[in-house]
């Protein structure tokens, strides 16, 4: 026997339902780019575009090994039948080396069709202790990498042609919009990010930069030990930790609507998810319409009022 008891303020996590004209479908005679694939987000979303028909991935990571390409591999292989994996070592920051790798990839496979692009480095410090080396670090997949996949698909040079993408996607960060103080450097990757999707929806190319917040099953904070108070620290900072299959909708989201621009997820607007009073997110003025506040209601209301919270004095309380 199970009893479930839900009061008013308890928070299901809830994904739309999802119709067959909706599902995402990718084109089996198309290559599609995955940067950072070798990851266990990379790796999950490998899995996804092959179950959604992708025959052809490619894959751009700074250590593409034998034994990270074998293993990726026999995953794909229990998801879809048919799946070439094509594995580059390559700096994405480096434009002449990214440009030698995707020259070379076009040769062999067919013409790449869409780029998720996930590579991250982390070097977290509050600024004043920050290494140049480190915020140069942080910022380089994300800025330089962003900037450099861009040129090179808008080119008309490249052996891959102009406007070929059916769109480009980019996992930037919460912390580009929100901030966090040991995170300025890779905050500042993911506000760029969020800059050149808007820039190239302007220009008429698709672009969409994913704002994610903390991912809780798979990836980075997955395979870290200490994840759990990540985590939870960024919750009381007004995040939200995410699901696998959440990120995995937001990007099907994303290549359905290739020209978003910007989305973001992964703050947590509920009643049970308020920000601590010391969160920069508490005091910032632009999220003020997430904060909630109890209405208390009386136990004998009077004809007049009907109970004891008073709506002008409600709306005039900052």
């Amino acid at each position: 026997k199970i009893v479930l008891s839900a009061g008013q303020e308890t928070m299901v996590p809830v994904l739309p339902r999802v119709t067959t004209s909706n599902t995402v479908s990718l084109r089996s005679d198309a290559s599609y780019l995955v940067v950072g694939g070798f990851g266990g987000l990379g790796r999950s979303i490998c899995s996804y575009l092959a179950s959604r028909g992708a025959k052809n991935l490619v894959v751009l990571s700074r250590n593409a090994k034998a034994d990270k390409l074998a293993q990726l591999q026999t995953e794909l292989n229990h998801v879809a039948e048919g799946v070439k994996v094509t594995a580059i070592s390559c700096d994405i920051s480096n434009m002449a080396v990214l440009t030698k790798a995707l020259d070379c990839v076009a040769r062999g496979v067919p013409p790449i069709r869409g780029i998720i692009h996930g590579g991250m480095e982390l070097r977290d410090s509050v600024l004043e202790h920050m290494k140049v080396e480190d915020h140069k670090a942080a910022l380089a997949p994300k800025l330089n990498g962003s900037w450099n996949l861009h040129q090179y698909f808008s080119s008309t040079s490249s052996k891959q042609g102009k406007g070929a993408l059916d769109f480009y996607v980019m996992l930037s960060s919460l912390v580009g919009v929100v901030g966090f103080a040991s995170q300025s450097n890779y905050s500042a990757g993911g506000t760029f990010q969020d800059s050149l999707a808007t820039h190239r929806v302007a220009n008429g190319l698709p672009g969409v930069s994913l704002d994610l917040a903390v991912v809780k099953s798979v990836g980075y904070l997955a395979d870290h030990p200490d994840s759990e108070k990540t985590i939870e620290s960024l919750k009381r900072h007004g995040f939200t930790a995410l699901a696998e299959d959440e990120v995995l909708a937001a990007i099907g989201s994303a290549i359905q609507t290739p020209f978003a621009g910007q989305l973001t997820l992964g703050l947590n607007c509920g009643p049970t998810g308020q920000p601590s009073p010391d969160a920069p997110l508490a005091h910032d003025a632009r999220f003020a319409q997430l904060k909630h506040r109890a209405v208390k209601t009386s136990t004998a209301p009077t004809a007049a009022s009907g109970n004891s919270s008073d709506l002008s004095s409600l709306l005039a309380t900052p």
